[in-house]
Order: structure tokens, then sequence, then C-alpha cells
């Protein structure tokens, strides 16, 4: 359980901004905690559209994209990455990937 706590401890001070706003929405607060080994599906919210540095700097962290629109960017983030992800400079949110259901 303290190790848990610790855990959550970190990933929220890594999520911090100078503003003292968080970059993690609640959902990925405790994804780091589960399955660490898992990539999870995200969506990562930028300032503005992505950069081929920033998309680099994203593959250096063993972040897979998917689609760019925007400043949003669907990705695979493995667990144990998503405080450095969180924590780089151009993403202002991260968010748990939905997917979306089949019309009938």
């Amino acid at each position: 359980m303290r190790a848990i706590l610790l855990m959550m401890a970190c990933v929220l001070a890594a999520c911090s901004t100078a503003g003292g706003q968080t970059q993690a929405s609640a959902e990925t607060a405790p994804m780091a905690n589960k399955n660490s080994s898992a990539a999870k599906a995200v969506l990562l919210r930028l300032q503005q559209p992505p950069t081929e540095a920033q998309l680099q700097q994203l593959r250096q962290l063993g972040v897979s994209t998917g689609g760019i629109t925007g400043a949003i960017v669907s990705a695979s983030v493995p667990a144990e990455q998503l405080p450095a992800v969180q924590a780089l400079p151009f993403v202002e949110r991260v968010e748990l990937s939905h997917p979306r259901p089949k019309r009938q």
C-alpha cells in the first residue's frame, strides 16, 4: 500500500506545472499503477500541432503515435513512461482513449 501511495505521489508531482495546474487527467493518474509494462491508449493534447522534433521526443520515450489532428495525437504510451510524457513542456494533457461504439 505504501508503495502505491509513493508511486501516486511521484506521478502527481511529475504532472504538476509551475502554475499549480496539473497536466494529467483524473483518469491517467491511476494508469501508471496498473500493469506498468502494458502500453496505454491515450490522447495527447498538445499546445500546438507537433513538430517533427517533438514527435521524436515522444518516440524516444517509447510512444507509438497514431493519428494526428491539429494539436491532438492518438498514441500508445508505456505505462511507466506516462509521468515522463506528461512532464514534456509541449504536452498540455493526457487522456485515456476510449473506443467509439460502432454505429448500427
